[in-house]
């Protein structure tokens, strides 16, 4: 089992959730890794909400082969080297979602080494401020994914970083 249950046990610890081969549920809990089988359990899914994931953890998705799906949301210990380190997972990786986080556009032009991604979500990037040119770039250079990005005019519907920082209307 080796690199997939050192990162989900990497992902949990930081107050994220995983999903394996097969099952249909997220899980937050230590005890999905127990029990899984070398050879049939893969883990496939990451989703890091309010997670303390950073950068130098993003190591441990070295040999996870079949992590399809990635969920980054409020996630402020991560800068631009944590997408680099996506590459780690370019064969795999087809669908990754980016919201309330601190990445640059240059952090996010990283993702052009996916070329297997199919859906690309995001919103909420502060710190992308050509978001329209690199979105575009990302685009040309991944022709056969559906890249999207919410803007959030209405802080009713979504609280901008500094809010859900501060707690406070900025």
């Amino acid at each position: 089992m080796g690199p997939d249950r050192a990162c989900a046990e990497w992902v949990i610890r930081c107050g994220g959730s995983i999903r394996w081969s097969r099952s249909d549920e997220l899980s937050k809990e230590f005890k999905s890794i127990c029990n899984k089988i070398p050879g049939k359990d893969y883990l496939t899914a990451i989703e890091a909400t309010d997670a303390c994931v950073n950068a130098n953890g993003m190591k441990h998705l070295q040999n996870v082969g079949k992590l399809e799906y990635l969920k980054f949301d409020r996630c402020f210990e991560l800068n631009n080297k944590a997408l680099q380190y996506l590459s780690i997972a370019k064969d795999s990786l087809k669908q990754v979602e980016i919201y309330s986080c601190l990445f640059s556009d240059a952090g996010l032009l990283h993702l052009k080494d996916l070329r297997k991604l199919r859906i690309l979500k995001m919103g909420d990037l502060p710190n992308a401020v050509n978001i329209d040119e690199t979105i575009e770039e990302l685009k040309s250079c991944l022709p056969n994914c559906d890249v999207t990005y919410k803007k959030y005019e209405n802080t009713l519907t979504r609280p901008t970083w500094m809010e859900q920082i501060f707690g406070r209307k900025t």
